[in-house]
C-alpha cells in the first residue's frame, strides 16, 4: 500500500516547512492532504498569475507531482523555495534571495538569485489590477462564507451518503476559491505594504519603529476572537453566541481531523476564569497601541526629509487599511475547512454504520478518493495508522535539498541552550518563567508566564492575551502570533526554530521582542 504522505517531489529543489508549517503544522492526515494538495497549490498559482509573475499556462495544478510548488515529506507540508525564488526574481522591489530568506529565515548556501525583467510588462499590467481588486474580493468572500459555514455546519449531521459526498466536493471547490483570494490579497497588498514600511523605516534610520507602526490598527480578525471571549467573561454575550461566531477555531485548526471549539468548547470555558480575573480589556490594550502608533508616525516623520512626508503618510494609510486583510482571508479558508471537517465526519459515521470502518474517525486516514468507495477499509486504515506512527516518530529540518534526513524525535528532546535567536516582531523586554505548551487545548498555563509554542493559530489568541511574552518556533513578521502580539502589546520572538525543545517549563527567561533574543537567566529546578 502506497503512503500518500510521502510523495515523489522534485529531487533537485530546495524545500522548506518554515512558512507553510504555520498553516498546517505537524503530520497531516491523508484526508486533510487531499484538500491542501489541490487547494494550496491552486491558490498559490492563481495568486502568482494574478500579479503577473507566473504565465497563465502554468496557473493550473500540475499533473506530475514533481512539478508542484507544495509537497509532503513524512507527512509535513513543504514549499519549493527555488520556485518561489524564481518568482521573486521576476517581481520588482524584491528578489529571489529575499523571498528565500523570508521563507527560511536564512539563505541556503547554494541558492542563486537571478533577477530578470522578462515578466515586467505582464506584471506592470496585472499587479495594479490585482492590488485594486484584492481588498474588495477578499472581503466579499469573507462575508459570503460566514452564513454558508453556519448553514452547512447545522445540516451536516443529517445528511445521507450522497449528500455528504456532495458537501465534501462543494467544500473542496470552495477551498480553492478561498485560498486563491487569500494568497492573492497577501501577495498584492499585505506583503508589499508591510515591506514598504520596513524599507521606509530603514531609510529613515529607524528600523525599530516597524513593530509600533504595524500595530494599533484595531481591526484584526485575530484580535476579534480575544475581544469576544472577553465579552463572554463579562456576560455581554453568551458562550453560544461566541461559538456561533468563532466555533470553527480550535487547536490545530488547519487539520480537519482535529476537534474545533464548536465540537469541544471545554478549552474556551477554562479560559474564561483567567479572563474574569484580568482588569484591562483587549479594547483598552488596542487603544494604547493606537496611541503608540501615532507617536511612532511622528517619530518617523521627524527622521525623514520633508519631501518624503507625503509619500510616507500615503504608505502608512494604505498599510493600516490592508495589513489586517491577512486575517480576513484566513477566516474564509478556515470556515471552509470546517465545513469539509463536518462533511468528513458525516461520511465517516455513514461508512462506520455500513460496516466499512471500525470507527467514524478512521475516515481521516483515507484519501478523498478512498472515502468515496463503499467497501471495507479496515486493512487500509490499519496500514495508514502504522505509517502515521512512523512519521510522528521523526521530525524534519526546516530546510533541505532533495529529500530530507528524518531526525528521531527522541534525539531532539535532550537539547538545551542558554540563548536563542529569532525574529523580533513585537518590542519589549520581559523576565518571567517559561511555560512550554505544545497544544493550545492544554491549559496548564498561568497568566504572566512566557508562552513557548511551536506555532500559533487563532485558537491560541485567547491564551496569548494572558502571557507575559511569546516565543514561537516558526513564523515571521506577518504570522498570527506576531500580529496578535503587536496588537496586544506582548513582546514576541518568532522563528527560533527550536524553542520548544531547548527551553523547559520553569526556566527563567529574558525575552527581548525588539532584538529577537531569548536568554535563559535561570534554569528550571
Amino acid at each position: 500500500m502506497i503512503d500518500p504522505l510521502d510523495g515523489d517531489w522534485d529531487p533537485t529543489a530546495y524545500w522548506s516547512t518554515s512558512n507553510v508549517g504555520e498553516a498546517v503544522p505537524g503530520v497531516l492526515t491523508p484526508l486533510n492532504w487531499s484538500l491542501w494538495k489541490r487547494g494550496g497549490e491552486a491558490g498559490l498559482r492563481a495568486a502568482l498569475v494574478a500579479v503577473g509573475a507566473l504565465e497563465r499556462r502554468h496557473g493550473r495544478v500540475p499533473l506530475r507531482d514533481r512539478n508542484r510548488v507544495m509537497g509532503l515529506f513524512h507527512g509535513r507540508l513543504a514549499a519549493n523555495v527555488d520556485f518561489m525564488g524564481r518568482m521573486g526574481d521576476r517581481l520588482p522591489a524584491t528578489s529571489g534571495a529575499a523571498i528565500a530568506e523570508q521563507l527560511l529565515g536564512r539563505l541556503p548556501e547554494d541558492f542563486v538569485s537571478r533577477p530578470t525583467s522578462r515578466r515586467l510588462p505582464a506584471i506592470a499590467a496585472a499587479y495594479p489590477r490585482a492590488a485594486a481588486a484584492a481588498p474588495k474580493e477578499v472581503r466579499r468572500v469573507h462575508d459570503a462564507t460566514g452564513p454558508w459555514w453556519s448553514s452547512h455546519i447545522a445540516r451536516a449531521p443529517r445528511l445521507n451518503r450522497d449528500e455528504a459526498r456532495a458537501l465534501w466536493r462543494l467544500a473542496a471547490d470552495r477551498f480553492v476559491v478561498a485560498m486563491s483570494t487569500h494568497i492573492t490579497c497577501v501577495f498584492a497588498t499585505v506583503q508589499p505594504a508591510h515591506d514598504g514600511i520596513v524599507r521606509l523605516c530603514a531609510a529613515a534610520g529607524r528600523p525599530d519603529l516597524v513593530g509600533r507602526l504595524t500595530a494599533g490598527l484595531g481591526n484584526h480578525a485575530e484580535v476579534d476572537v480575544v475581544a469576544d471571549l472577553w465579552a463572554v467573561s463579562r456576560d455581554r454575550i453568551s458562550l453560544d453566541e461566541f461559538l456561533a461566531r468563532h466555533g470553527y477555531h480550535g487547536h490545530d485548526e488547519g487539520e480537519i481531523a482535529s476537534r474545533v471549539w464548536r465540537e469541544n468548547p471545554h478549552p474556551v470555558e477554562q479560559l474564561l476564569d483567567q479572563y474574569r480575573d484580568r482588569d484591562e480589556s483587549p479594547a483598552q490594550v488596542v487603544r494604547t497601541r493606537a496611541v503608540e502608533r501615532s507617536a511612532a508616525e511622528a517619530e518617523l516623520m521627524a527622521a525623514l526629509p520633508r519631501w518624503q512626508h507625503g509619500p510616507a503618510q500615503g504608505l502608512l494609510h494604505v498599510a493600516a487599511r490592508v495589513i489586517p486583510l491577512r486575517g480576513v482571508g484566513k477566516v474564509s479558508f478556515l470556515r471552509v475547512l470546517d465545513v469539509a471537517r463536518a462533511a468528513a465526519r458525516r461520511n465517516g459515521e455513514l461508512l462506520a454504520a455500513a460496516g466499512h470502518l471500525d470507527d467514524p474517525d478512521d475516515v481521516f486516514l483515507l484519501t478523498a478518493e478512498e472515502m468515496f468507495v463503499d467497501r471495507p477499509r479496515q486493512d487500509l486504515v490499519a496500514e495508514r495508522r502504522r505509517q502515521r506512527a512512523e512519521h510522528l516518530a521523526v521530525t524534519l529540518p526546516t530546510g533541505w535539498r532533495g529529500r530530507p534526513t528524518p531526525i528521531p524525535v527522541a534525539d531532539l528532546m535532550v537539547a538545551t541552550g542558554t540563548m536563542l535567536e529569532g525574529i523580533g516582531v513585537s518590542p519589549g523586554v520581559v523576565e518571567a518563567r517559561a511555560r512550554v505548551v505544545l497544544d493550545a487545548a492544554d491549559l496548564d498555563f498561568e497568566p504572566g508566564e512566557i508562552l513557548v509554542a511551536p506555532y500559533t493559530d487563532p485558537s491560541w489568541g485567547p491564551l496569548m492575551f494572558t502571557a507575559a511574552a511569546l516565543v514561537v518556533d516558526i513564523g515571521g513578521e506577518l504570522s498570527h502570533a506576531a500580529v496578535v502580539a503587536r496588537e496586544l502589546g506582548v513582546p514576541c520572538v518568532m522563528g527560533t526554530g527550536s524553542g520548544t525543545r531547548r527551553l523547559r517549563t520553569g526556566d527563567l527567561l529574558r525575552v527581548d521582542g525588539g532584538a529577537g533574543t531569548v536568554e535563559v537567566v535561570g534554569v528550571a529546578p
